[in-house]
């Protein structure tokens, strides 16, 4: 039998899944057996459904039950697309103490999930040859041609990569 929790002790819960940072789905039935999801990537609320409800209409309807049965499943979570506001406000929309938070929630999206946007679109390169050393009567390129050849494409990497590389270095 699933645990049953009050809307207090919702917005607890809530507020420990965004601490832990975790990735998963919070599955909610309320009293007269409505169901309700609240989508968390990296700790960050992502998506609430309420009923037929999806974003501030969902929200608004949850704060309205008292008692719920719940079980959070962990992992991937589903697409979703909603009117949500900032990261923050959508915590606070939810009754959740934002001040209690001890970082920014929008530094905490960012700063985690484009590392893992980089690892998703990433091209395998395919093994080359050892680089060769450079001839003798060669000198070595200048630090500010070095950087420009770094900032050119990568024949194997996409352009989405390349801009994502150059935002982190400009940060």
């Amino acid at each position: 039998m699933p645990a049953t929790i009050d809307y207090q002790q919702l917005t607890q819960l809530i507020e420990k899944l965004h601490a832990k940072k975790v990735t998963g789905t919070l599955f909610l039935h309320t009293e007269d057996n409505k169901s309700c999801m609240l989508v968390f990537r990296i700790g960050v609320v992502i998506g609430v459904t309420f009923d037929h409800l999806r974003g501030k209409g969902a929200i608004q309807e949850l704060r309205n039950n008292k008692v719920f049965s719940y079980r959070f499943q962990e992992g991937k979570p589903p697409p979703v697309r909603q009117d949500l506001d900032s990261p923050e406000d959508t915590l606070r929309a939810l009754g959740v103490d934002v001040e209690a938070t001890p970082e920014s929630l929008e530094e905490t999206m960012i700063m985690t999930s484009i590392p893992d946007l980089l690892k998703q679109v990433e091209v395998k390169r395919p093994a080359t040859k050892a680089a060769k050393p450079p001839k003798a009567e060669e000198k070595p390129a200048a630090p500010a041609e070095a950087a420009a050849a770094s900032e050119k494409p990568d024949a194997q990497e996409g352009a989405l990569t390349q801009r994502l590389k150059r935002l982190f270095r400009r940060g």
